[in-house]
């Protein structure tokens, strides 16, 4: 800027509240006079506020900032932003720590026959319904099921004109739009008498923005606070394009004075511009992108000639600018008058173009792109260049002995990192290149060697035990870890506690990777793992060493807190469920049962008589298993029960603990009456009594009641029988009259009073006395103090404690959910008060604040912490805040807690989630501000299975539950007897759980299915996200999941690298270190590798030895230690184990290296062997170099990409200047036949058809002409076809039959189609269903039913029979699991949403047959494993297996009309036979006679798909409304009214937000601060649109630009923006498919050019489902989207239901 520029251009005037908005993203500075910053007695005014703001003194504060902006009115300067405080909690800087398992995926190792495979799945998951032995002939039972609730008339009136109200455009307040719209004008009416940019301020812009960094640098400001005013610089500069100095004028800066932010980038830069007067910077360099490559190739501009391109904003078109090499100056002109340049008649100009007009078309592409991947990798070489300069600035610095420790470490980690690293493509994992801090903390050997051996650690055996002086010190480190602030205090103990040993050991990563592989650790979801990540930061932060001095806290305290208690056993298995039984109706489990119905109900169990599908048991009251199942006792059992008792009693006298005698009488007798009364009751055998099944029965049905004794008895019986079985039980030797206490009731009594309390339905535990008589005496119940003397008066209690334990357990179900509710409303209303206490800190309005914290105090909150908080902590990165040891009480943390040695104060009502707390400390304020307490893992299952049991409100799941029998007329038949005869509705299913029979189900299925022996030993833990699975082989290893085993190899060779990694780096910290003392000799045998490398010396004389210097070569065989020493007269090379390598040829010398000749002596020959070889002494000079140019280089073995890539014949790293594809053509000459073709769609578009009706007009010509000319005769009959569908969305293919039934008609032809039935799960679609489909007569909810014979309809809300035999079934099953969107994919035979859906269509087909078969799913289940079996032979062999013709076939929407990329697999089925095979030996011959019946029909099928084919020659856009239509209008006003915000917390699982993601492909992209998507002022668009999808606009416009050289703001594209920024469909179209839409997801699509979202009615038309075909639309764009996503193509569709017909009619069917 010229020097007689104005010095200030005024004063500002100061604002009482002008504080600008603070976030951890943007931190702003104190603005001062004269350019420097605020004066001393300001910032302490700032500061004292500040200080008020943190104690939540809002008086104060508000008191201080009047004072503040009284003076700072007095200076005439700006009142400085109440910035947050550097030095606030929880800012110090923390490492990122991974802390989470890899989640590796492997396909699972299968038979090579992938189609028998499909089979054996089909049979286990998939079976025909018909495959069995049983009675052939089947009665339905047409008895309606009950009916289900409709919705009313006025319900479904309300419904509608819901729609009506959301189809509405939304008005907002008329004033603010008015306003806002004033406000805007007169911004713009300002802005225009501002003087817009030249030409020379657009091309000095980025050198002025790189001259006022340094300036604010140099001034003091931190980096964040330099690139928020820079970004917020270029914003407005290129929203705005005014000239620079006009920007630094007064009147700009009153435009920008509303956004602070802005406001505050002006401020600077106006400073700057006023001050400044030298030159101005060069700018960030930056590659040369693909839209400047292209310009240079179009127009010859030489290669020493700078190119620039500026997009530009507001419609203004692209600013070039081209740059002489000799700084002459620059030439500008608009992108399109490139060519008018004078320059271009130059003769460099013209020596270029005529060296590209020698070059063909495709060259000069091939040039393009070569070109523009030359600057890519310029800048990629410079980058690794600075990276040597700074490796060989460090290893400088080491040699001499320069090096800081810091440096010192980070130098050791980079060349640790290249030790691991491929040497191909220098990838190294996060985990494989973590270095131990023992090789880099110094030079202490010692220290190093046990670096070296930790690499070695492969279990806990393996890490050295803690000394008694180690334990001793524990306390010290967990006092001092939990006073410096770091979390995880808890865990650290338990990992004390559990291995004891070393702090310093378990500090490591190694320790960390056998914490991240332990079941404790997967048991406390990665707790143990966090603890040991914080223990690590302790290690490097603070240190061992520095530990404090316990003796001056509480002893009470150190003992509680931080003494580790060794005595405590912790649990290893889960603690067992409850053991239940439960009745229910047959028709629960199957709604059309027969008079058939026990073959039919065994059909649904599998082969132990488990129910294989999930069954809603809600308004059943499930029991406790009833003892009664367990095995009775035999006569001979029940005449050895009283020595048997007389025995126990002798043991119970033996083991007691009393220590006087009468009480160990005493207690004996108590436990022989206990069990002797639970013998009498129960009439078990000792065996059975002796179970832990039975023993958990008995604790569950007297653990809770004053009768304990029986439990106690029954346990103790358990141990006395494991002990004393097989010993021998003789007669009691006692007096006569004492024998009766021994004696036992008859056996036959027993029996009898077990049948009558069954007959009366006695509570379990409650029993029947009977006389000898036979008469009844009594009856007992739980407590001692219940008894009967009738059947009435106990029946009378039993039901009254009954009824009363239910609605105890209903109500206290119900208060548990109010207190849920009243939390979780507490909670979000205490989160609305800190977001109002934030924004008024911010805005510095400190009444308003302190008005909001005495609210939260009422409430019991105090969020202003977290109110003036930096934000929330991301993973690894917990707040360390340091604390103060005399203020913490117990064990739980600084709070009050409810540990040992003090009083528990819970609130009332809350003992029942305290007892399950998974912490000890909690708050204890009744209204406590925290989410719900997370339960147990185990002990809230349990507790969730026991209020589902307690309110009758249990699922009963699949495989888990098995049926032991059915009541008939009172009593437990066995499923194998004579059941002919009983009516289904006669019987009720008897259903068992039992908790050890499924835990071994479940674990035999994980050792059948990884293929284990008997060696491992397996567990299984329930857990609420799923069983967590343990394997444990016998050397130790742990393994958590079936990949780990096939992954263990690489493990194990990823450790052995490590290892020889750490062992190089020890080698070469030594040599490093003595480099500068010691001499250097090198040695090159080309023939011998191992032997090539530097040598040092130790010793002289006759005694001195050479040592090779490890870590110069790659990892393996090359890196292996070598010794140089004399034997004899000749010098030896050893290798590890002391073996000779070569030896000296000739006379002895001085050293080894000066020899020409080696005689290797360990060759792969079988002979000695005489090499050449070449060394000598190295200067000191050329040491340092040569190890800066070996040590820069990658050294690890080649990864698993580069090896494929090897194994592919292509060169690893190699940039292959010509990619050939699979037809032999360059990329090049494929992008000149994709612009050939879509030329000629060009020229096919204004004849295309656009409707349904003319589609399907096309295709019937083009298949008469594939006929010869003659129509099919199948499409020329008389006759209906009905039609029915599963799935389908929108039931697109009634509309495909609709259309060509017209289109037939002109043909003459009497074909008509009947709509038989719809099958839709979502009431939404079923609305849309309902509207236009009036003439649909069923539609079913739920297609996992339709394999009965009758379901539940939608329309008359009963149930309705299935249609059986109709002509045509078109199905989609769910593409949930399969989809390659989804990160959590499932295979069918998983039986999740897709497997389960699949297995529903498969069963009506079984069922019902249908004559044609046609299903649609996404591509990937073709997609192949490893094994090559893919998801769709599933598919096609279970079609087969019912008697099907099946096939499949990869279709894409753009093929057929429609302008949609749509790749999706559609298969079908023609039916062969009437019925469905009745046996296995009938199944197997329909599986044959469809095979060969396939390999006929689909090249035919196949044949008939082809010749129907037509790319589409429309554009997308031909199929969007008027950008001014109703629909659009209020659409745009909704999203607008809609507050529509960006998430910035990561995802679960997730290891970058949405932020760091698109930073990161900012930075690689070299984007620098360009956004020119939305660099446009007061644009409507960008009120519909949040920061994420802003950014995520701009950077895919400059992906766009410089891919393909195209503008996506003018050239119309469709982007699916709810996806992430590396892979958003729509912006990577082949070129010859730019006209078309990408694939319609149920998601948001954008218009580039038109800047708006796409409606949902215009996806439909993308689908071909265009609106005159449909008789209501009136539906949320939301829900027409969402139809689209998930709906058929209906051209597609058409072409194989035609292609369907055709085949099923040559076939003769």
């Amino acid at each position: 800027p010229p020097a007689e520029k104005e010095a200030s251009a005024g004063t500002p005037t100061p604002s009482p509240t002008a504080g600008a908005e603070t976030t951890p993203e943007k931190k702003l500075r104190p603005l001062g006079v004269s350019g420097g910053s605020a004066p001393p007695e300001v910032d302490r005014l700032r500061k004292a506020v500040n200080a008020a703001v943190r104690t939540k003194d809002f008086k104060e504060a508000q008191r201080r900032l009047s004072i503040l902006q009284q003076r700072c009115a007095e200076l005439g300067c700006v009142v400085p932003p109440a910035s947050a405080s550097k030095e606030s909690p929880g800012a110090s800087p923390t490492k990122e720590g991974d802390g989470q398992l890899d989640k590796a995926e492997a396909e699972e190792g299968e038979p090579h026959d992938r189609l028998g495979f499909a089979r054996g799945i089909l049979h286990e998951k998939f079976p025909l319904r018909s495959c069995c032995e049983a009675e052939e002939s089947q009665v339905e039972d047409e008895e309606e099921a009950e009916p289900m609730a409709m919705p009313t008339v006025a319900e479904r009136v309300a419904a509608a004109e819901s729609r009506r109200r959301g189809r509405r455009r939304i008005d907002g307040d008329g004033a603010d739009q008015a306003e806002a719209q004033e406000q805007a004008l007169a911004r713009r009416t300002a802005l225009d008498a501002i003087s817009d940019a030249s030409y020379e301020d657009l091309d000095r812009f980025p050198a002025v923005a790189a001259t006022l960094r340094e300036f604010l640098l140099k001034e003091g400001q931190d980096d964040d606070e330099v690139e928020a005013t820079l970004r917020a610089l270029h914003e407005l500069f290129a929203q705005d394009e005014k000239a620079l100095d006009a920007m630094a004028q007064q009147p700009y800066a009153d435009i920008v004075a509303g956004d602070p932010g802005q406001s505050q980038a002006v401020a600077h830069f106006r400073r700057f511009w006023t001050s400044h007067s030298g030159p101005l910077l060069p700018p960030l360099p930056r590659a040369e992108r693909g839209l400047e490559a292209r310009l240079r190739i179009a127009h010859g501009i030489p290669r020493d000639w700078g190119v620039r391109v500026v997009q530009r904003a507001h419609g203004k078109e692209d600013l070039a600018i081209l740059a002489p090499p000799n700084g002459a100056p620059r030439h500008f002109a608009k992108a399109s008058e490139v060519a008018e340049l004078p320059v271009l008649q130059g003769e460099a100009f013209a020596a270029e173009r005529a060296r590209l007009a020698a070059m063909s078309d495709i060259e000069k592409q091939e040039q393009q792109r070569l070109v523009a991947l030359a600057g890519r990798q310029a800048e990629r070489r410079k980058k690794i260049e600075q990276g040597r300069e700074e490796l060989e600035d460090g290893l400088r610095k080491m040699i001499d002995g320069d090096a800081s420790l810091e440096s010192r470490r980070q130098l050791l980690g980079v060349l640790f990192r290249q030790q691991v690293a491929c040497s191909t493509c220098n990838r190294a994992s996060m985990r494989d290149a973590e270095v131990d801090e023992g090789l880099v903390a110094g030079d202490d050997v010692e220290k190093a060697e046990a670096a070296v051996e930790r690499t070695k650690w492969t279990s806990y055996e393996d890490v050295p035990d803690a000394t008694e002086e180690e334990k001793a010190l524990y306390p010290a480190v967990l006092a001092t870890f939990y006073q410096k602030g770091y979390p995880y205090l808890t865990g650290v103990r338990k990992l004390m506690e559990l291995y004891k040993k070393r702090p310093v050991d378990m500090a490591t990563p190694e320790f960390q990777r056998l914490v991240r592989h332990d079941p404790e650790n997967a048991q406390c979801n990665g707790f143990l793992n966090s603890a040991i990540l914080y223990l690590r930061k302790f290690r490097e932060e603070v240190g061992f060493d520095n530990l404090i001095d316990i003796s001056t806290l509480d002893p009470q305290q150190v003992e509680e807190k931080f003494t580790p208690d060794f005595t405590k056993t912790w649990s290893r298995e889960q603690d067992g469920f409850n053991d239940l039984q439960i009745e229910v109706p047959l028709e629960l489990l199957m709604a059309d049962a027969t008079s058939d119905w026990p073959r039919e109900l065994n059909e649904k169990l599998d082969e132990e008589n488990y129910i294989q599908e999930d069954v809603d048991a809600r308004g059943h009251h499930p029991v406790a298993l009833s003892i009664s199942l367990l095995p009775d006792a035999t006569a001979e059992d029940w005449a050895l029960w009283p020595r048997i008792l007389a025995k126990y009693e002798t043991v119970c006298k033996r083991d007691s603990s009393e220590p006087s005698g009468v009480k160990r009488e005493a207690e004996a007798a108590e436990l022989f009456t206990a069990l002797k009364e639970l013998v009498e009751e129960h009439g078990k055998s000792p065996s059975a009594m002796s179970s832990r099944r039975y023993v958990k029965m008995i604790r569950a049905i007297y653990g809770a009641q004053d009768n304990k004794q029986r439990a106690t008895a029954a346990a103790k019986f358990s141990e006395f029988w494991a002990a004393n079985k097989d010993s021998d039980f003789p007669e009691p030797r006692v007096h006569a009259l004492s024998a009766n206490k021994y004696r036992l009731l008859d056996l036959q009594r027993v029996a009898q009073a077990k049948k009558l309390a069954i007959d009366w339905k006695l509570p379990e535990g409650w029993a029947v006395r009977l006389g000898r008589d036979g008469r009844v005496i009594k009856v007992t119940g739980l407590s001692k103090g219940e008894t009967f003397s009738s059947m009435e008066a106990a029946v009378e209690a039993a039901g009254a404690k009954a009824r009363r334990q239910a609605s105890e357990a209903k109500a206290s179900q119900k208060e548990a959910l109010e207190r849920q509710q009243a939390r979780a409303s507490l909670v979000a209303t205490q989160a609305s008060l800190v977001g109002q206490l934030r924004e008024a800190v911010q805005k510095e309005d400190y009444v308003l604040a302190e008005r909001i914290h005495a609210s939260m105090k009422e409430q019991g909150c105090d969020g202003a912490k977290s109110a003036v908080a930096e934000g929330p902590s991301r993973a690894g990165k917990m707040s360390i805040v340091e604390r103060d040891l005399h203020k913490a009480v117990g064990r739980g943390g600084g709070k009050k807690a409810f540990g040992r040695g003090q009083a528990s104060h819970r609130p009332a009502g809350r003992a029942h989630f305290s007892s399950l707390g998974k912490r000890k400390g909690q708050a204890t304020p009744a209204a406590s501000s925290g989410p719900p307490l997370k339960l147990r893992k185990s002990a809230g299952l349990k507790e969730q299975l026991r209020q589902q049991v307690a309110a009758a409100e249990l699922t009963l799941r699949a495989g888990e539950w098995r049926v032991i029998g059915v009541r008939v007329n009172g009593s437990v038949t066995p499923l194998d007897s004579d059941l002919a005869g009983v009516a289904p509705e006669q019987v009720a299913v008897v259903l068992v759980f039992v908790d050890e029979e499924v835990r071994e189900r479940k674990r035999m299925r994980i050792i059948e299915s990884w293929g284990l022996d008997d060696t491992w030993s397996v567990t299984v833990r329930v857990r609420h996200s799923g069983d967590q699975i343990t394997a444990r082989r016998a050397d130790g290893k742990v393994f958590f999941h079936k990949h780990e085993l096939f992954c263990e190899r690489q493990k194990q060779l990823r450790q052995q690298i490590r290892t020889q990694a750490a062992e190089c780096i020890k080698s070469l910290v030594g040599f490093l270190d003595g480099a500068a003392k010691s001499r250097v000799w090198q040695l090159e045998a080309k023939e011998c590798p191992v032997l090539s490398g530097f040598y040092t010396q130790q010793g002289s004389g006759a005694s001195a030895t050479f040592t090779k210097v490890r870590g110069l070569a790659s990892i393996g065989p090359l890196s292996a230690p070598v010794e140089v020493r004399r034997v004899g007269s000749k010098w030896s090379f050893l290798g590890a184990e002391g073996g000779g390598i070569a030896v000296t040829e000739g006379t002895s010398m001085r050293v080894p290296f000066s020899n020409s000749q080696l005689r290797v002596v360990q060759s792969q020959q079988a002979s000695e062997q005489l090499i050449d070889v070449s060394g000598g002494l190295l200067p000191f000079v050329e040491v340092r170099n040569r190890l800066s140019a070996m040590l820069a280089q990658p050294r690890g073995p080649v990864c698993r990409l580069c090896d494929v890539g090897r194994e592919a014949g292509k060169a690893p790293g190699e940039t292959r200047e010509r990619e050939v594809g699979k037809t032999g053509q360059s990329r090049a000459e494929r992008l000149a036949q994709y612009e050939t073709r879509l030329r000629e769609l060009q020229e096919r578009r204004a004849v295309a058809p656009r409707t349904l009706q003319a589609m399907l007009g096309v295709m019937l010509e083009k298949l008469t002409r594939l006929r010869g000319g003659e129509m099919p005769a199948v499409l020329g009959e008389q006759r209906v076809l009905r039609v029915g569908t599963m799935c389908s969305g929108t039931d697109s293919p009634l509309l495909v039959a609709k259309a060509l039934q017209k289109v037939l008609g002109s043909r003459s032809s009497g074909l008509t189609f009947e709509h038989a039935f719809s099958v839709e799960v979502d009431p939404a679609k079923q609305e849309f269903l309902r509207a236009n489909f009036p003439e649909c007569p069923l539609l079913f909810p739920d297609v996992c039913e339709m394999g009965r014979s009758r379901s539940m309809d939608v329309l008359s809300g009963r149930s309705q029979a299935v249609p059986s035999g109709i002509d045509v079934l078109v199905a989609g099953f769910s593409c949930k699991d399969l989809s390659m969107m989804n990160s959590y994919r499932k295979a069918l035979a998983e039986m999740g949403q897709s497997g389960s859906t699949l297995r529903g269509v498969l069963d009506y087909v079984d069922r019902h047959r249908p004559r044609l078969v046609l299903l649609e799913n996404v591509w990937a289940i073709a997609k192949a494993n490893a094994c090559g079996f893919r998801q769709v032979d599933l598919v096609i062999e279970g079609l087969k297996a019912r008697g099907y013709a099946a096939g499949y076939k990869l279709l894409n929407t753009c093929d057929y009309f429609i302008p949609q990329i749509r790749h999706r697999i559609w298969m079908w089925g023609i039916r062969l036979d009437a019925e469905s095979p009745q046996n296995p030996q009938a199944a197997r011959e329909a599986v044959f006679r469809a095979t060969e019946a396939s390999r006929t029909t689909e090249p035919r099928f196949n044949e008939i798909l082809a010749a129907l084919e037509e790319p589409c020659a429309l554009h997308f856009d031909d199929f969007m409304l008027d950008d001014d239509h109703p629909d659009v209008r209020a659409y745009i006003d909704l999203m607008k009214s809609t507050n529509r915000i960006s998430v910035r917390n990561k995802k679960k699982g997730a290891k970058q937000d949405w932020t760091q993601k698109y930073g990161s492909h900012r930075t690689l992209n070299d984007y620098q601060y360009d956004r020119p998507y939305t660099s446009v002022r007061d644009a409507e668009f960008l009120q519909v649109l949040n920061d994420r999808e802003k950014e995520l606009l701009d950077l895919k416009c400059l992906d766009v630009l410089n891919e393909q050289g195209k503008d996506p703001r003018t050239h119309p594209m469709l982007w699916e923006i709810s996806q992430s920024v590396e892979r958003v469909p729509g912006t990577r179209n082949r070129p010859d498919r730019q006209n078309y839409a990408t694939c319609i997801l149920p998601g948001m699509l954008w218009h580039s050019s038109r800047h708006r979202w796409v409606l949902g009615v215009e996806k439909l038309a993308m689908q071909g489902i265009f609106a005159q075909d449909l008789k209501d639309t009136n539906f949320s764009q939301r829900l027409l989207g969402d139809l689209a996503g998930n709906a058929f193509s209906t051209t597609v569709c058409g072409a194989n239901l035609l292609a369907a017909l055709v085949c099923a009619s040559d076939m003769g069917l």
